[in-house]
């Protein structure tokens, strides 16, 4: 594992980072050296799952692993899955039995799930992408909530990917790949549905668009740009602050905070299998998971 840059705001050293660019005000700071690669932890951890896994968010580190499912760790030991083909599952961490959540609403098929984030109540927010694009927009975004209710907030996504809820979980922001933006869904109280959703950022460039997503304690939104190698974060009004390029392949796909401080920023890069990380100023958002 390498560690061999620092990050920079107007000249002033604030911690370290790998090859992160301040976008704001002060310009960009210089290239160096390449983000960290944690191919034998990922490895390791990766043999814990007894599964086929595509992005595995291991919330007590905080490292992810690319293979074909997405889990995430729910307080009481229990591990959510977002599954393409099965639905939502989960599986008991001691055991191993695993469980069918949800995997026929209103006695349909998904059309294929994707990612998934908790709210602090609980309730379970995962984007139903499948096949979706420009010429077929019917990715779906549902909300499972605690109590058992399944609740359909949007239809008409063209490849609906990551997910993260701002802050004060008033607003659902989703990761449309196939249009190259993150769109802002407002959440109307006691379960209300959405009102006025709009697009909070449009992207440019990348074969492929907006993947995972994660969020930082101060409300800065953390973007996988798949295909151009590129994290971006923006401010919680959607200004651009700093991007980080990996010194890998340009496939990367998914992120998380983590260690000891929440400062340590994980991406998934497919194009070579590996774990990157960056040093931010800021630490991530508690999960659910830890509250």
């Amino acid at each position: 594992m390498r560690s061999c840059a620092s990050l920079r705001r107007g000249g002033q050293d604030v911690g370290g980072a790998d090859r992160v660019e301040h976008a704001g005000g002060g310009g960009a700071v210089q290239e160096r050296g390449c983000l960290e690669q944690a191919e034998e932890e990922v490895a390791r951890r990766g043999h814990a799952v007894d599964l086929d896994l595509d992005i595995v968010k291991l919330v007590d580190e905080s490292l992810l692993i690319k293979h074909r499912i997405l889990p995430i760790l729910q307080r009481g030991k229990r591990l959510f899955v977002a599954d393409h083909k099965l639905g939502l599952l989960s599986f008991d961490i001691a055991t191993g039995k695993m469980s069918v959540v949800l995997n026929r609403p209103h006695h349909e098929g998904f059309k294929g799930l994707n990612d998934l984030t908790f709210a602090s109540n609980g309730d379970l927010y995962f984007t139903d992408q499948g096949q979706s694009a420009l010429e077929d927009p019917t990715g779906r975004v549902f909300r499972l909530r605690a109590t058992g209710e399944l609740d359909l907030l949007f239809k008409g996504f063209a490849g609906p990917n990551g997910l993260v809820l701002s802050k004060d979980e008033k607003i659902l922001y989703v990761a449309e790949t196939r249009r190259n933006r993150i769109n802002s869904l407002p959440l109307l109280p006691d379960y209300e549905g959405v009102s006025k959703c709009g697009i909070f950022i449009q992207l440019s460039g990348s074969p492929t668009g907006p993947d995972g997503m994660a969020l930082d304690e101060e409300g800065n939104l953390a973007i996988v740009h798949a295909g151009f190698g590129t994290v971006w974060i923006f401010s919680r009004l959607g200004e651009p602050l700093f991007r980080i390029k990996s010194c890998a392949g340009m496939r990367t796909t998914n992120l998380a905070y983590g260690g000891p401080d929440r400062k340590t920023l994980y991406i998934t890069e497919a194009e070579h299998g590996v774990i990157l990380k960056a040093q931010l100023p800021v630490a991530g958002k508690l999960l659910y998971s830890h509250l």
